[in-house]
C-alpha cells in the first residue's frame, strides 16, 4: 500500500497534473492529507460484517469535506488567491 501511496504522489506531484494540483492547494492539500487519515483509519477499524468498500467511501467524504472547510478558513483568513 505504502508503494502505491508513493506512487500516486510521484505521479501528481512530478507528472503533468503538478500544476492544476498546486493551483489549487487551498483545498487539494487537506482533501488529500484528510482522505488518507480517514482511510486509513477506517480500514484499521473494519470490522469483518462491514461492506469492503467503506475506507473508500469515507475517505471520500472526509476528503471532501475537510478540503472545503479548510479552503473557507484559509479564504477568510488570507483572503481569497488570485484568479
Amino acid at each position: 500500500m505504502k508503494w502505491f501511496l508513493l506512487t500516486i504522489a510521484a505521479l501528481l506531484l512530478l507528472g503533468p497534473l503538478r500544476k492544476p494540483l498546486l493551483r489549487e492547494w487551498r483545498f487539494n492539500v487537506p482533501a488529500l492529507f484528510g482522505g488518507i487519515t480517514a482511510w486509513l483509519f477506517t480500514a484499521v477499524s473494519l470490522k469483518p460484517h462491514d461492506p469492503w468498500w467503506m475506507p473508500w467511501a469515507v475517505g471520500v467524504f472526509v476528503a471532501l469535506g475537510a478540503g472545503a472547510a479548510v479552503k473557507e478558513w484559509l479564504d477568510g483568513v488570507f483572503g481569497k488567491g488570485r484568479k
